[in-house]
């Protein structure tokens, strides 16, 4: 039977850097694919690294009755240990589910508060609408004000004083005929 490097090297337990070193001496041989025999192999190194095999029936049994004491007290606190860190990661994880959901429901209250402020938004927007199309209604652009009609001219800003005598009173009347423009 036929080997990669890879494979030689895990079934003898050693590395691969050893299995090339023994190539390069001379002490073991591959093929033209790159591959080692089995023979070669048990030449080189001898019988293969056997790995434990348990029997689903027996195996616990079987390896705790080769075990002592002192093996089994070690594994006994080990699997304490992976005990309390299993036990602090269930915790760990469940504070964290509590801070998801708290986000998630922080996020849906503010997913409302923005469509209820987009809808207050939208009914201002209206309102503000509604009262100027009423205020441009009320308003005919072509109808001169109560003010411009008593001037009797809209391209004028003050009145000039027509006699000298009214020259005195050139404040008060510039301020009383000061007309009122429009912003259309």
């Amino acid at each position: 039977m036929k080997l990669t490097v890879t494979d030689a090297a895990k079934q003898w337990g050693i590395t691969r850097n050893t299995i090339y070193k023994n190539i390069n001496n001379g002490k073991l041989s591959r093929d033209s694919n790159k591959m080692i025999d089995t023979a070669e192999m048990f030449r080189a190194f001898g019988e293969p690294k056997q790995t434990k095999r348990v029997d689903p029936v027996n195996g616990i049994q079987g390896l705790l009755s080769g075990m002592t004491p002192e093996n089994t007290a070690e594994l006994q606190h080990q699997l304490e240990i992976e005990q309390l860190k299993n036990k602090h990661l269930e915790e760990s994880l469940q504070k964290q589910e509590l801070v998801h959901k708290d986000y998630q429901q922080q996020i849906t209250h503010y997913q409302r508060q923005i469509e209820l402020l987009n809808d207050n938004l939208s009914k201002a927007n209206m309102s503000i609408q509604e009262l100027v199309q009423s205020r441009l209604i009320g308003m005919d652009p072509h109808k001169p004000t109560e003010d411009e009609e008593q001037l009797g001219s809209t391209d004028e800003c003050v009145t000039e004083p027509t006699h000298p005598t009214e020259e005195a009173n050139t404040t008060e009347t510039v301020i009383q005929s000061r007309k009122k423009w429009r912003w259309w």
